[in-house]
């Protein structure tokens, strides 16, 4: 089965500096961040869910966070071995700066970009 990991995020610092615990994401937020991005709309809730096990969800599932510094998008549409084939993607965030991540190791490939 192996680790496998499509995730995006907007923020100004790093995710890492931006992410701390206790941060609640807004819903409403959340579904507009992923109506921009990924072009999806009409998603129902999926509930509240924790960052490390939804770093590359099920088909079908999309999970987003859109916070007071970071914004984060999961979805396996994500999954690219090119990282330059996210372009689409960042350049509807209207955002100064994108970070992803991308990963099978079942093949052994590892994509990331800022």
């Amino acid at each position: 089965m192996g680790s496998k990991a499509s995730l995006l995020a907007f923020a100004r610092q790093t995710p890492r500096a931006a992410l701390r615990p206790g941060l609640v994401a807004d819903e409403a937020e959340a579904r507009l961040l992923v109506a921009t991005v990924l072009a999806v709309e009409g998603l129902g809730p999926a509930g509240p869910r924790v960052l490390d096990r939804v770093v590359r969800p099920k088909p079908g599932l999309v999970c987003a966070g859109r916070f007071a510094d970071v914004d984060i998008l999961t979805s396996r549409d994500l999954g690219r071995s090119r990282p330059g084939e996210l372009a689409e993607y960042v350049s509807r965030a209207d955002h100064p700066r994108a970070y992803a991540v991308a990963m099978d190791s079942t093949v052994d490939w590892l994509g990331f970009a800022l």
